[in-house]
């Protein structure tokens, strides 16, 4: 049985993590992102903000160098998985926020992503989100946009450049 997870205690549950580093302050010098287990390529047009959580591990934005005033966000979040499964957890995310999980997977270098759409139009929930886990670690890249940005479009150019560290 599959319970419902509320987006914001998903994240909390996966927040106490240790061990991350985090992306370039507020610079748009740095073109590529790089974690403890992670790296892509950042999309033209987006800048990269030091993350205010130690779950997050990446973090852009579009339009702004402060989150509430940009355009869009995109968030990689990592963690220990509250569900073990990335399916049921896209599932239960989509549930618990109205979204829709897609019946189509999407690769990120190798592992499969499961994608969650949402009906979102502002930063505070994301409006696409892929779940991935490897390693027993959860990964989210996460896709907020006020409507004017199509993140998903973002997104697809991040995972054609993620690589993972092992």
């Amino acid at each position: 049985m599959i319970t419902r997870v509320n987006f914001f205690s998903f994240l909390l549950v996966i927040g106490f993590v240790t061990g991350c580093d985090t992306a370039p302050s507020s610079s748009s010098a740095s073109t590529t992102i790089r974690s403890d287990s992670f790296t892509f390529t950042i999309p033209e047009g987006w800048i990269s903000v030091k993350p205010d959580r130690k779950k997050t591990k990446a973090e852009l934005l579009y339009g702004s160098k402060t989150w509430y005033r940009a355009d869009a966000m995109i968030r990689v979040d990592s963690g220990k998985p509250a569900i073990p499964n990335a399916m049921e957890l896209a599932k239960s995310f989509a549930e618990s926020d109205k979204g829709k999980l897609l019946p189509d997977t999407v690769d990120l270098a190798g592992e499969t992503g499961y994608v969650v759409v949402t009906e979102s139009k502002t930063l505070r929930a994301p409006c696409y989100f892929i779940a991935v886990i490897r390693n027993e670690k959860c990964y989210l890249l996460m896709g907020a946009s006020k409507g004017k940005v199509e993140v998903k479009d973002v997104i697809d150019e991040i995972r054609q450049s993620w690589e993972w560290i092992d």
